[in-house]
């Protein structure tokens, strides 16, 4: 068995434990416990040659990333990045269109591409002459996109102790049984049982993002609520006027505001 196959196969594993994602490290202990004598080296490497936006790609012997994709990652540019496995919807997404150049997109943005890409995906470089919006000089709201999900997972329980994740851990980045409706950020249930789904977007969210927020709560009202209550939640940086009257008159929807703080001192 060739070792990207075993890879898959940890994964899936994991995934079926309710770890959909594993940092390399992991993997290739995964991996081991399947087939031990495996190089733990050509594991890492493998992981990072079959995702698609994982800087390291373009390492890969026959760019193997754009012929076989498999794997995408929840940080491209950090250590100790985590891997999970491409949806098949993502994988025939990717082949439609592959691109090279993931890797400089958050994991945010590569999400919202594979969910639309007639949307296609804004300058990695941005636009030179626009202003840089508060924070960006620092890296601090583009630096919260890539980890705002993975701060509210970590930290659920602080923020949302009425909210339980839908079948564990699974509800982080539930995947839907329609292609055409996507993975959604945090599927979760409250303390009556009814369903809460959250989705999460950097800064101010257009109109649209409630559009994409109903689609979501409409699937699971028809494929899983059996009569429970849908609401939704959107988690954004800031909210427009405009957003905000929108939201106002959609039932069960409400919209939640983030602030991001930091502070230095000498010890």
């Amino acid at each position: 068995m060739a070792i990207w196959e075993l890879i898959v196969d940890a994964l899936k594993g994991a995934h079926e434990e309710g770890r959909p994602w594993l940092g390399s490290g992991e993997i290739a202990h995964a991996v081991e416990a399947i087939a031990p004598g495996t190089n733990l080296g050509s594991v890492r490497h493998n992981a990072r040659f079959h995702c698609i936006n994982d800087p390291s790609k373009k390492h890969s012997p026959g760019l193997r990333y754009l012929k076989d994709p498999r794997l995408i990652t929840d940080d491209p540019t950090m250590r100790g990045k985590r891997y999970r496995l491409l949806t098949e919807a993502e994988r025939r997404t990717f082949l439609d269109q592959p691109r090279d150049d993931l890797d400089q997109y958050s994991y945010t943005q590569v999400m919202e591409w594979l969910r639309d890409p007639s949307a296609g995906l804004a300058p990695a470089g941005g636009d030179e002459d626009a202003d840089p919006e508060p924070g960006d000089e620092l890296g601090g709201v583009a630096l919260l996109e890539l980890h705002l999900e993975d701060y509210l997972f970590r930290n659920w329980k602080q923020h949302f102790p009425h909210l339980d994740l839908f079948e564990g851990p699974r509800g982080r980045e539930f995947i839907t049984s329609d292609p055409g409706v996507g993975t959604i950020d945090f599927l979760c249930m409250d303390r009556d049982g009814n369903f809460v789904v959250i989705e999460t977007k950097r800064d101010q969210p257009d109109r649209r993002a409630i559009g994409q927020i109903l689609g979501y709560m409409g699937w699971v009202q028809a494929r899983l609520a059996k009569g429970r209550r849908v609401s939704g939640m959107l988690v954004a940086g800031s909210g427009s006027d405009s957003l905000r009257m929108a939201i106002a008159v959609v039932p069960n929807l409400e919209l939640w505001v983030y602030e991001l703080s930091f502070s230095l001192h000498r010890e």
